[in-house]
């Protein structure tokens, strides 16, 4: 017997996924930005400039012209400085120096975060 696509079977299955959904939504419009953001899942590396052996693994979560947010296990500091090699399917992995502009709990361990792009990294950055 086929699932229906839009609901599961159990009733506490499809609350439980409508909650999720109204937390995003929530989450997102509560964002002011300044530019609209995709929908982007990638890994990324975050290399802090201060102190070059921290790097965190995480994903993205969107992306603009302008900026980032990512998801990962690390609760940055607002204004901090990193390089963000964020992962491409088809070419090299880009690099790019950003700030740090909000961070927030986003879950069990989990932290979401803004970054505002500055500049291309080069090879020394």
């Amino acid at each position: 017997m086929p699932v229906d696509a839009q609901t599961h079977r159990d009733p506490v299955i499809n609350r439980i996924v409508r909650q999720l959904i109204k937390e995003e939504t929530q989450l997102t419009t509560r964002e002011r930005r300044s530019a609209h953001r995709n929908p982007l899942v990638r890994p990324v590396t975050v290399s802090l400039r201060n102190d070059e052996d921290i790097v965190v693994r995480g994903f993205t979560r969107n992306i603009s012209e302008m900026g980032v947010g990512i998801v990962s296990d690390l609760n940055f500091i607002e204004g901090g400085i990193a390089i963000i090699k964020i992962h491409s399917l088809e070419d090299e992995a880009t690099r790019i120096i950003a700030e740090c502009r909000w961070s927030k709990p986003f879950g069990d361990g989990w932290f979401a975060s803004g970054w505002n792009f500055l500049n291309v990294a080069r090879d020394n950055a």
